[in-house]
């Protein structure tokens, strides 16, 4: 476990025996009602919203942000400072650096909502 880690209060649960591990890096968040499965490396800077599901043999790259109620997938590779929509299903590794994603199978955002509307200048 990392330096400076903050978890939820209601309860995370981080499923572990003693042939698995999980590593927890610096300065993470990890909010209420998140489960990590075994053999799950987080690293530093990462947040994972409430409800989140992270399956085992997972990597979430640092600075990584996990919307509310995201489920990431065994063995899925995610890179630095991804961000993911609440309630997407990451299912494959996500490759490229810092994009967000959506949806249910998560899929890269092309352009940002906030681009079509004509009020922003």
């Amino acid at each position: 476990m990392g330096r400076l880690c903050v978890f939820g209060f209601g309860g995370v649960v981080i499923n572990s025996n003693m042939y698995s591990k999980a590593i927890i890096g610096d300065f993470t968040t990890i909010l209420p009602l998140s489960t990590l499965a075994s053999d799950v490396c987080v690293k530093d800077y990462v947040t994972i919203y409430v409800g989140s599901l992270i399956a085992s043999d997972v990597v979430l790259g640092e600075g990584v942000s996990l919307g509310a109620g995201t489920i990431v997938k065994e063995g899925v590779r995610i890179a630095p400072w991804v961000v993911t929509g609440q309630a997407s299903c990451v299912v494959k590794d996500i490759v490229e650096e810092g994009i967000t994603v959506v949806g249910v199978p998560a899929k890269k955002l092309v352009k940002p909502i906030l681009d079509k509307d004509p009020r922003i200048a």
